[in-house]
């Protein structure tokens, strides 16, 4: 687990440099509210962070329903080497509006790699819908008001919880973390079940069409290909096979990881065996791809293949993710790069 803060405009002064020290990993930056409103702190705050060696992204607090005002007042901010975050609280447009933000952030070259939605406003203002194909969640849950330091934070698994479809990736655990001698203590405290390079991955990987757009495209070229020829309602075994053996080549990787995230989000996070089997050989084939490819002296393809299969593994709803957990280590550990049969 890694640890992070977020901060705005009434936290000028904070030292990311100290924190850094204190084992602060990443921090989120607030740039922009609205149509208009901007930061006069983020650009300083965000040179400091990253002059610490933090990993960094901005986030927006969405106001009222016009996407294209809110889209132009990013854009004079924040850069598109970026990620930008959603905050999604009171205030915030429709349903309709937050997706179209989404998609076009992504048009425009932003990675839009989670989104900001409490429980309590998705059920109680939004009226608990369903919110797939928007990104994963950055969810809070305090404990209380008291100022104390990370370590002294008991996080269980009831601070990453999913709802309307959606995951949690990030959360927010505190308004009163003591890091850095802030006064007071009143500051945001985050944590990531991952590692940095988990993390960096995730807020710069996530530059892809909608999940809508996809789903069609993978639904129709289903159709047109009769993957199902045994009629048994789930891809064949030898198209599974056959996918798996040209996974890895840089044409491919990226469309089929989609197609496997697509397939997941359309199943609302339940696996068929085979999809089960199909990601754990993505993930035990990679690791031979990226040894082969080291051997070689040569690691690009196999840390972009990496990278993609990482990104479609942290789609999984994590009940499904602890499930896989020893099914993966075996097949990770008696890989021949070869997919096993069913």
């Amino acid at each position: 687990m890694i640890y992070g803060v977020d901060v705005s405009a009434y936290q000028p002064g904070f030292d990311f440099a100290a924190a850094r020290r204190e084992g602060i990993e990443f921090a989120i930056i607030k740039a922009t509210e609205g149509a208009t409103w901007r930061s006069p702190n983020y650009h300083d705050q965000l040179g400091r962070a990253r002059s610490a060696g933090m990993l960094v992204a901005a986030y927006h607090y969405m106001r009222g329903s016009d996407v294209g005002s809110q889209l132009a007042n990013i854009r004079a901010m924040v850069s598109t080497d970026t990620p930008v975050i959603l905050d999604i609280e009171d205030g915030a447009g429709t349903l309709a509006s937050i997706r179209a933000l989404v998609d076009e952030l992504r048009r425009a070259g932003y990675a839009s790699p989670l989104i900001y939605i409490p429980r309590w406003y998705w059920q109680g203002r939004m009226g608990s819908p369903n919110l797939s194909g928007l990104p994963p969640l950055w969810h809070s849950l305090y404990p209380d008001n008291v100022v104390r330091r990370k370590e002294q934070f008991a996080l269980g698994p009831e601070y990453w919880p999913s709802f309307g479809g959606l995951h949690t990736e990030i959360a927010q655990f505190t308004s009163s973390l003591a890091v850095a001698n802030y006064p007071n203590g009143r500051i945001d405290g985050n944590a990531y079940r991952g590692t940095r390079e988990q993390l960096a991955a995730l807020l710069e990987g996530d530059i892809l069409p909608s999940a809508q757009e996809i789903a069609k495209a993978v639904l129709d070229e289903m159709e047109q290909r009769r993957y199902d020829t045994d009629g048994d309602g789930q891809p064949d075994r030898s198209i599974v096979n056959n996918t798996i053996q040209g996974m890895w080549s840089a044409q491919s990787a990226e469309a089929t990881s989609r197609r496997v995230e697509v397939k997941l989000d359309a199943h609302a996070g339940e696996l068929t065996e085979d999809e089960t089997n199909l990601l754990a050989a993505l993930r035990a084939s990679n690791e031979v791809s990226t040894a082969a490819a080291a051997a070689q002296g040569s690691d690009a393809p196999a840390a972009n293949a990496r990278r993609i299969a990482e990104v479609v593994y942290r789609q999984l709803p994590p009940q499904i993710r602890d499930a896989l957990a020893e099914l993966l280590t075996d097949r990770t550990s008696g890989s021949t790069g070869q997919a096993e049969g069913s």
